[in-house]
């Protein structure tokens, strides 16, 4: 036929031949040049490549060439027979999808105070199921799995699990609207009779502990559900606001990053909208993703060929893009039910239950599409609204909104730090007298640095060094100010070698006596481990400079900060003794390296360019697989670091805090410490110690190190008032102390609740047990797993309640000391049944648990846990 040919559907631009299926076998360079011809970007490491390949291949060849084959245009897709990406790795285990109801009055806003009325939460988790076999799911799927040789796996869905559900019973506004009950069909009488909010927060804490859901006071491998921002946002602070709990507190599981599920379906339409159009590369104006560049122009390096997440917010679209598509509808629970098709709204619209059933609907939807389900919005803690409103009282005006980092986020709290501290700047400096001048540096620009290195020569160290650490110590020790020297007599290891846990007593003997109070903090700074400072200085080429002595200044009108030394020092020192190596590096560790980039390294500069524009890739890379900076400097051994710079790039050696497990009385003035070795593996599976761990476990006895002794948080009663004292596991440390205390000051009423798994294993201190007791002390233990039921400290506190009732009523203290999961909580609550009714008290349970958190509230209950 004469003429122009006519374009093959799913053929490159011109009409040429469509290319054969993407391979990972195929090379960078060929990547790029299929890519080319497409238009497309070629910007990116291999596997970005691909991922993009593929996904023009998937939405332009593949629905093509299935639409040609006889009797096969029509039929449905199958789930699970043909993939682009392989089923991701799910962050999180389970999802709570709740949406609360609350009172209300008809015409008024966000700024009414409601309380909630209503609150259910629906528990999904996921689910491996068989998927249906090619025969089963018709001909065309059996027709591609065969030609794809696909293999039957097992497909993950989400599935409902169970459900959580309440009404409460407001108490500041106790009557309902007519409004309020025709929009929500909760009735007076149903409130009436429900629990107020604070105890319906118990419910719902127990009910996520018989799911595992919560570890301590914070969601364990779990994520909140919400149908917009306003329950988590608004309702549950106004509430808390209203009728705190007893003492005041806000659930810290209640302010961990959530998804909302609106934003997640808005960014999924509109990126699945963008994929079924090929990526254009002018896409139409109404269209437009935030990342998108004018029309004409190419569009920058992104994620839109890559895994489809909730996390990723894109454009969040409007009603009228929506029109755009086609779609005509607004995104409440019904639109997104329409949007998505799987159905209208089950049960009755404002219907606390059947709303949060339907949004766990939506996100079942989404998910079993293989998107991987992400927060994609977070919280401020509670602000200290009494610091507020007394500075607002003395006339302080707020220039800007304080905030709160999150070191879990995945780009840390610079996340948030780096924007507000742009917006404190520009708010603050046109208040000073004087204007700075200032030259704006480009990002990729390397600024001055703010720390000189000052040679050295052996006249200036001799003058310069402190008489306490000898010029000839290779280490160069030092010690902070405030801080003294000590020398470590013990470090041995008290649980057996087939134990699952190394834990060790530390003695340390102080240069000088010290007197300290019985629970006082003894802090110390641990050390780098020598191969990890030997690497670092190999990996970016400093061994020529590595031992050369120099002091540190600063370039600014600043000191130097707390971590780094006064005195002088080496690199190697410096290494060693005051800069973290096994720390994650953040955003601004690749943004520093991308400052140290020759214009010629392409290579890394592209791949740093990624890191730096999307927090996505620091999470995945470098946090959730705790990377450490040496092993992120080794895959980027190209780049040269300047010595001047090191102290800006790697951060600071925190020092690590441990309760005195002894009285100075008793022990001379010495230092025991009860320590557990930290192990774990990353999620590529590969072990790690802690950086503390590592440099307690290669102590050994004689070594000189620096310490400082801070005051207790447990404060003894008089001599005359009974203690109880709970310390499960290493928690009995700072409780051997105060007992040494309390047999000194010949203490008439004493008693001590040690927990421990097992008696041959973990029974720290046994053999001064049976002393102590000789002494009046009253010790029971709880070896959880010794006998054929499991006991622990709170099982003992409810056998003894007599005696733990008549303490309690003649004024006794009461100190935990611990874990922080679930375990005070399960003391404050066996000490409130010693005094209910049901172990034959004379209150309550209400006044029981009120009573004890009084005592809490007061120095009366103290607690020390981590």
């Amino acid at each position: 036929m004469d003429g122009d040919a006519a374009a093959v559907p799913g053929s490159y631009p011109g009409g040429s031949a469509s290319p054969t299926r993407p391979s990972k076998k195929a090379t960078v360079d060929a990547l790029r040049t299929d890519l080319a011809s497409l238009g497309l970007d070629t910007k990116g490491k291999k596997d970005t490549l691909f991922r993009r390949l593929m996904g023009w291949w998937t939405t332009r060849v593949e629905p093509a060439s299935e639409a040609d084959k006889p009797g096969e245009a029509d039929t449905e897709e199958v789930v699970g027979i043909e993939r682009l990406l392989p089923a991701p790795k799910q962050p999180f285990s389970s999802f709570l999808c709740f949406d609360v109801e609350a009172t209300c009055e008809a015409g008024v806003n966000f700024d009414y105070p409601n309380e909630i009325i209503e609150f259910p939460v629906v528990l999904l988790q996921w689910a491996d199921e068989e998927p249906p076999t090619p025969a089963e799911a018709g001909p065309s799927a059996s027709a591609k799995a065969t030609a794809h040789g696909q293999r039957k796996q097992r497909v993950r869905r989400l599935v409902k699990v169970d459900t959580f559900h309440t009404y409460v019973r407001p108490t500041w506004q106790p009557r309902l609207s007519e409004f309020c009950t025709g929009l929500t069909g909760i009735t007076q009488e149903t409130v009436d009779t429900a629990p107020t909010f604070p105890e319906a927060l118990l419910k719902l804490e127990d009910w996520m502990d018989s799911w595992g859901l919560r570890d301590g006071d914070q969601l364990r491998d779990a994520m909140w559900v919400t149908d917009g921002p306003w329950d988590l946002r608004d309702f549950i602070p106004k509430q808390l606001h209203i009728t705190p709990t007893s003492p005041p507190r806000y659930p810290a599981y209640l302010l961990a990053p959530y998804l909302n599920i609106k934003t997640a379906v808005q960014s999924y339409l509109t990126e699945t909208h963008k994929r079924s159009q090929g990526y254009p590369d002018e896409s139409p104006s109404k269209l437009s993703s935030a990342r998108s560049s004018p029309a004409g122009k190419k569009r920058p390096k992104d994620k839109i060929v890559g895994r489809l997440t909730t996390g990723h917010v894109t454009s969040r679209t409007t009603k009228d893009r929506f029109k755009a598509m086609g779609i005509d509808y607004y995104l409440n629970i019904k639109g997104m039910l329409k949007a998505l098709e799987i159905g209208e709204f089950e049960g009755h619209l404002h219907s606390g239950i059947d709303d949060a059933t339907n949004v766990a609907r939506i996100l079942i939807a989404i998910a079993n599409q293989d998107v991987l389900i992400e927060p994609n919005s977070r919280l401020p803690p509670p602000k200290n609204a009494k610091q507020w409103s007394r500075l607002e009282g003395l006339g302080a005006h707020k220039l800007v909104e304080s905030i709160w980092g999150d070191e879990r986020a995945p780009d840390g709290y610079e996340e948030t730090f780096v924007p507000w501290l742009k917006q404190i700047l520009d708010t603050v400096l046109p208040y000073l007298p004087i204007a700075l001048a200032s030259t704006s540096l480009k990002a990729t620009e390397l600024p001055p640095p703010i720390f000189r290195l000052k040679s050295l020569d052996a006249s200036a160290i001799t003058a310069a060094i402190s008489e306490d650490v000898p010029v000839s110590e290779s280490t160069w020790a030092w010690c902070p100010e405030g801080w003294t020297w000590a020398t470590l007599v013990r470090n041995e290891r008290v649980t057996p070698k087939e134990w699952w846990q190394d834990v060790r007593e530390v003695h340390l003997e102080p240069d000088l006596p010290t007197a300290y109070p019985p629970g006082s903090i003894c802090s110390l700074i641990p050390q780098s481990g020598p191969e990890e400072v030997e690497r670092f200085i190999d990996v970016t080429g400093l061994a020529d400079v590595a031992d050369r002595p120099f002091a540190l200044e600063s370039t600014v009108d600043h000191p130097l900060p707390p971590h780094l030394p006064r005195t002088p020092t080496t690199l190697r020192a410096l290494l060693l003794n005051h800069l973290d190596l096994r720390s994650p590096p953040r955003k601004s560790f690749f943004e520093w390296l991308r400052r140290f980039c020759e214009p010629s390294q392409d290579r890394e500069i592209d791949r740093l360019d990624e890191f730096i524009a999307d927090p996505d890739e620091v999470h995945t890379y470098a946090t959730r697989s705790k990377r450490t900076i040496v092993e992120t400097l080794a895959e980027f051994n190209t780049i040269k670091i300047p010595l001047e710079y090191v102290c800006e790039l790697v951060p600071g050696i925190r020092r690590r805090q441990f309760s005195i497990a002894g009285s100075a009385e008793k022990h001379g003035g010495k230092v025991e410490l009860l320590v557990t070795l930290v192990e774990y593996k990353t999620n590529l599976k590969i072990p790690r110690r802690g950086l503390c761990s590592s440099w307690l476990e290669g102590l050994q006895p004689g070594t000189r190190l620096a310490i400082r002794i801070d005051q207790p948080t447990l404060e003894l009663p008089s001599a005359e008032t009974p203690l109880i004292l709970v310390g499960p596991g290493t928690g009995v440390a700072p409780m051997r102390a105060l007992v040494e205390t309390r047999i000194r000051q010949q203490a008439s009423e004493t008693a001590l609740y040690f927990g421990h798994r097992m008696s041959t294993a973990d029974a720290y201190y046994a053999s001064e047990w049976e002393a102590w007791r000789q002494c009046g002390v009253r010790v029971e233990i709880a070896a959880s797993r010794d006998g054929p039921e499991k006991v622990y400290v709170q099982h003992l506190i409810k056998r003894d309640s007599v005696m733990i009732r008549d303490w309690l009523k003649r004024g006794a203290w009461v100190m935990i000391s611990g874990s922080s999961n679930t375990m005070p909580r399960q003391v404050r609550e066996a000490l409130a049944y010693a005094l209910s009714k049901e172990a034959g008290g004379d209150m309550d349970a209400s006044e029981a648990g009120a009573y004890v958190e009084a005592m809490f509230d007061s120095e009366r209950g103290q607690e020390e846990s981590w």
